[in-house]
């Protein structure tokens, strides 16, 4: 066998053997709380490119009935240089970038606060004077933007003007993955589900001192973790192993 070839199956089983070991390197996450006046809402954010929980535990202060639950939360996840820009047209101002401050929105009002604050700060809008309305339709789960001032807009998915060319790479957690209008109002072409909560366990009036779940759950790039309960007089102890995906 030719000495370049086996260099090149040894470096692959080399970098195997890294993405293995790294898969299997395990983490814990806690929180505690006493909720006896103030009910838990935690939100475990989103990991690189995503984590599996491989367990769930909760130990309780004292058999208090409460309730608890274990979500897996749907946001956006805007990370600097990677999907936080995206280009409009708008009359009178012309196609401009507009840049998403970093982090993740696990609800649709912040997110929508944070589309608006981006689309508000842009130097040529602020000289035209215009506000923006940022909408996430609770129904059809898409996005809607309007100007105060009524000027039409576009949507631009792909800029190439030369000398400046650039994608609309926060598109895909906007809805927005094709070019719209122009029209008074953007709406986006597909429906998102940031703010969605989906329930993977919940229990009710449960007065065990300590509860463990082994199942397994995966959660992607844009997806946290959140434990909620009411409030009851006991302290509330989570802990989570996961691994990174």
């Amino acid at each position: 066998m030719p000495l370049m070839k086996i260099a090149d199956e040894v470096a692959g089983l080399r970098n195997w053997i890294d993405t293995e070991m790294k898969n299997r390197q395990l983490f814990i996450a806690n929180h505690s709380q006493d909720v006896t006046a103030t009910a838990m809402s935690w939100l475990f954010p989103p990991k690189g490119e995503g984590f599996r929980a491989k367990e769930f535990s909760l130990s309780f202060s004292n058999t208090v009935a409460r309730n608890f639950t274990i979500s897996r939360v749907s946001g956006a996840n805007i990370v600097t240089h990677r999907n936080d820009r995206f280009w409009v047209w708008v009359d009178d101002v012309g196609t401009r970038p507009f840049t998403l401050a970093q982090g993740y929105y696990s609800t649709a009002a912040a997110f929508c606060v944070a589309i608006k604050s981006a689309l508000e700060s842009q130097p040529d809008v602020i000289a035209a004077g215009l506000t923006f309305t940022v909408t996430l339709s609770a129904t059809t789960r898409k996005i809607t933007i309007t100007n105060s001032g009524g000027k039409t807009m576009r949507w631009v998915a792909f800029y190439t003007k030369a000398p400046v060319r650039g994608t609309s790479s926060a598109g895909a957690n906007m809805g927005f993955t094709v070019d719209q209008g122009p029209a008074a109002s953007l709406v986006s072409d597909t429906g998102i589900d940031v703010g969605v909560n989906y329930v993977l366990l919940a229990e009710v009036a449960d007065a065990s001192q300590t509860w463990v779940c082994t199942d397994g759950f995966s959660f992607d790039s844009d997806s946290g973790l959140r434990v909620s309960t009411n409030t009851a007089a006991v302290v509330v102890n989570f802990k989570m192993v996961y691994e990174l995906l």
